[in-house]
């Protein structure tokens, strides 16, 4: 507009034409319904659906359960996806360990030789997981981690026959009563890890007894 006046300085008033000025389209009722019209078209910005108090509580209990299986969660919360979980329990809980056990879990696998020296180290040392776990510096573990290691896969102990009736039904009425105590119900259940028993309930139980909307 300034350069439109500038023009119109250096102008004999005289000898202004209507030529002299840029087009600016008039805003009529024709060219109002056009414009509505092409702004009908428009891509419309996403209404950003923020997190509530509930659905980080939700969030925080899953996590529990689950761990880092962050499609399994987002299956939990309805109209949120794998990523919106992750990126959410990072920004609550400032964990950042979370993200580098999230990438460790598939770069670095546990090795036959490893799982030889925690069967040997615990037979020595008993369930010191802490102690344990400064033989695997190199590998950045915790005691947690060389914990759920050795009763998830190590221990002899562990049973890899099918799972029974009275065995699902047992999960099914322990967790009805006191929700998911997967390390009590391991203990009462011999010869089933933990991550067996959570996995069970998650992947056949829950969906052959309890209903769509529990």
């Amino acid at each position: 507009m300034l350069e439109c006046q500038s023009q119109v300085d250096s102008m004999d008033i005289q000898e202004v034409h209507m030529d002299s000025f840029p087009y600016f389209p008039l805003w009529d009722s024709d060219n109002q319904n056009t414009t509505l019209s092409e702004q009908n078209h428009l891509p419309k910005q996403r209404n950003q659906k923020y997190w509530t108090p509930q659905e980080d509580k939700i969030l925080k209990n899953l996590h529990k359960d689950l761990g880092n299986n962050w499609k399994q969660i987002a299956m939990e919360i309805d109209g949120r996806n794998a990523s919106q979980c992750f990126q959410r329990f990072r920004r609550i809980t400032k964990q950042y360990s979370v993200i580098i056990d999230f990438y460790l879990q598939f770069r670095k696998k546990w090795t036959i030789k490893e799982d030889e020296l925690i069967h040997t180290l615990v037979n020595k040392l008993g369930r010191k997981w802490e102690q344990i776990s400064k033989y695997f510096k190199y590998k950045h573990v915790c005691g947690k981690q060389i914990r759920l290691r050795y009763i998830n896969t190590i221990d002899k102990t562990i049973r890899k026959d099918p799972w029974t009736k009275e065995e699902d039904l047992f999960i099914l009425n322990f967790y009805l009563q006191e929700g998911s105590c997967w390390t009590k119900m391991s203990k009462l259940l011999c010869g089933r890890p933990e991550n067996d028993v959570k996995n069970r309930f998650y992947n056949h139980i829950r969906h052959q007894y309890l209903k769509p909307e529990i």
